[in-house]
């Protein structure tokens, strides 16, 4: 039977890094998490059980092998415990008949998942509910869960028969996790963008606030350009960048200097303000340094210096007018590069536009 049971509060996610109690931290609402990755089911299993499986009426986790549970806005819940079904539409790899048993080699892709109860009754999962479904074959075990209707009034993150189709495809070994794990990374990135775009409506000036979304969403300095960047990176007393991010085609490294996007950077006559030139200084400083302390750099701080770039990130929407003296200066020093905000985000959008059109089919 169904498992009614009452929240106290409201679930809204998980916290995706370390934070004091002044700091905005960013909270991942919705992802599905691979069966390749054993640890992090674990972890999650394990915040749930703290938080929501301890709620559950006569709930015994180890022993379950499906559980499904509806969180309403209101906090009112059901959880279905090993009493439905999951039927899949799939298609096959050979001609099969009719009550033939099928082998996950015989199944060419899955294309839908419906969860059917004990009566042969589709349970129905509405769109402005939160959801967790939790499921395990032999000893692989997967869990998807998304609280953002309860926190951002949003519908789900996409449809739950496709999803669930994912997230059986890779419980059977169809799937290659790159495709889930993509599928997860997008919801994240997709968030990060958002939070962008947040700060940047708000005006926000706080220039810490943009390096420690930039600190997990490090995407943004260059998908496919960057394979990691590290955070303040010190070389000495008076060089400590912003990031250091390691190009994927080289191994080398460049620089990033962040300042906010609503600095005044230019006079009203037109010229290049203090707070501009300052910041361009400061960038040029430590291409100077990075390129004279290379073997130190080297040997102590793990920085492979070859052709450096200086990336500086700075002022939002400028004019066209500014832009072209930004990119005139830019001609007399090739190696460092302007990028303001809303390029940034303009950026970050293309980006999630080509992976979302990558990751879960129509």
């Amino acid at each position: 039977m169904p498992r009614d049971f009452k929240l106290q509060e409201r679930l809204a996610g998980f916290v995706a890094h370390v934070a004091t109690p002044a700091e905005k931290v960013m909270i991942t609402t919705g992802e599905l998490v691979s069966p390749d990755d054993p640890a992090e089911v674990q972890r999650v299993l394990g915040e749930l059980q703290k938080t929501l499986f301890s709620k559950i009426p006569k709930f015994m986790p180890p022993l379950a092998r499906h559980v499904v549970i509806i969180i309403r806005n209101d906090l009112s819940a059901v959880a279905y415990v090993d009493e439905c079904i999951a039927r899949a539409k799939a298609r096959t790899t050979r001609a099969v008949e009719a009550g033939e048993i099928a082998m996950a080699s015989d199944i060419a892709a899955v294309e839908d998942v419906e969860l059917v109860l004990a009566d042969s009754t589709t349970l129905n999962v509405p769109d402005d509910v939160a959801v967790i479904v939790y499921t395990a074959i032999d000893w692989r075990r997967s869990i998807y869960y998304d609280f953002g209707p309860l926190t951002e009034k949003r519908t789900r993150i996409g449809p739950l028969s496709k999803i669930l189709a994912l997230q059986m495809s890779m419980l059977l070994g169809i799937e290659k996790t790159p495709l889930a794990q993509t599928r997860t990374h997008v919801d994240l990135m997709a968030e990060g963008y958002q939070a962008l775009r947040k700060l940047l409506n708000d005006k926000c000036d706080n220039e810490a606030m943009y390096q420690e979304l930039l600190a997990v969403h490090h995407w943004m300095l260059g998908v496919g350009v960057y394979s990691e960047a590290r955070r303040h990176l010190k070389f000495d007393d008076k060089n400590i960048p912003d990031f250091i991010a390691t190009r994927c085609a080289d191994g080398a490294d460049d620089i990033f200097e962040l300042k906010q996007p609503f600095l005044t950077c230019f006079k009203e006559e037109g010229g290049f303000a203090s707070a501009f030139n300052d910041a361009w200084n400061q960038v040029e400083g430590y291409l100077l340094f990075a390129q004279d302390n290379r073997d130190y750099l080297a040997r102590e701080k793990d920085v492979r210096v070859s052709n450096p770039r200086a990336i500086l990130l700075i002022g939002h929407e400028w004019p066209a007018e500014s832009l072209k003296k930004v990119r005139a200066k830019e001609t007399n020093a090739p190696r460092i590069k302007v990028i303001t905000y809303d390029q940034l985000l303009n950026q970050a959008a293309e980006v999630l536009r080509l992976m979302r059109s990558a990751s879960i089919p129509d």
